[in-house]
């Protein structure tokens, strides 16, 4: 879009994306195009700054990997 507030969501906006009744794309169905694969948080681990938390939306699991994997993104707006 034409706007600059553009961010990652930390750890806990992007878990409470995550729908537990839902398996193989466990994100809510207003979130279209969403490919069932591990996304980016902005929460970096706090022992091991080189590392980030992801989410996987193929069936909600949460994990820390190294910053340089090539993992999606999907960003949100700082808001009103």
């Amino acid at each position: 879009g034409s706007y600059e507030d553009w961010r990652l969501p930390n750890m806990n906006e992007l878990t409470s994306l995550v729908d537990d009744s839902k398996f193989n794309l466990s994100i809510d169905t207003v979130f279209q195009y969403t490919v069932s694969y591990n996304y980016w948080s902005s929460t970096t681990n706090a022992y091991r700054s080189h590392k980030a938390w992801f989410v996987g939306f193929y069936d909600g699991y949460q994990n820390r990997n190294n910053k340089s994997y090539g993992y999606y993104v999907r960003c949100v707006r700082a808001g009103q």
